[in-house]
């Protein structure tokens, strides 16, 4: 059972907001902040392709594992004596750039297909009906209703 003594500290938030949003306004700062985010993803993949690399690494190991018997003894062998960067895993520079690019339009892709379809499933703004007439409210009574008259008595 796991112990539950330790706690991650707080983490103070770099906004807070004073009033309380539309949907519009929600709407646009989730898009604004999830481009930024995507494009510090992609800054940093182009700064740095060998993280990359090791997850294609990774993803090749895998593929050879999975192969067949033979190429999973291969697979293993090659890691276990060459180890993380062997034949099996091996990824070209050309390739490399080749799949940085490939996963960076698959972002932009993913990214402009979610917005779009957020516009489309967005309820068109409220609009507010004609005031109708209606008849006026009968006004609260006063005084309670007088009491039920007794019940006779039945006779035996």
């Amino acid at each position: 059972m796991e112990c539950m003594d330790e706690f991650d500290p707080e983490v103070p938030l770099r906004v807070t907001y004073c009033h309380t949003l539309s949907q519009e306004e929600f709407e646009e700062q989730g898009s604004a902040h999830t481009s930024a985010a995507l494009a510090e993803l992609i800054r940093t993949l182009a700064q740095h392709p060998q993280l990359h690399a090791r997850t294609l690494r990774r993803r090749r190991q895998e593929q050879a594992e999975e192969a067949g018997v033979f190429s999973f003894i291969k697979a293993k062998f090659c890691l276990l004596v060459q180890g993380e960067n062997n034949e099996c895993s091996t990824v070209g520079d050309e390739e490399l750039q080749r799949e940085i690019e490939a996963l960076r339009e698959q972002m932009n892709q993913a990214f402009q297909y979610a917005q779009e379809k957020q516009r489309n499933c967005m309820p068109p703004p409220p609009t507010t009906p004609p005031p109708t007439a209606l008849p006026p409210l009968a006004p609260p009574p006063t005084a309670p209703p007088p009491p039920a008259p007794p019940l006779p008595k039945a006779q035996v």
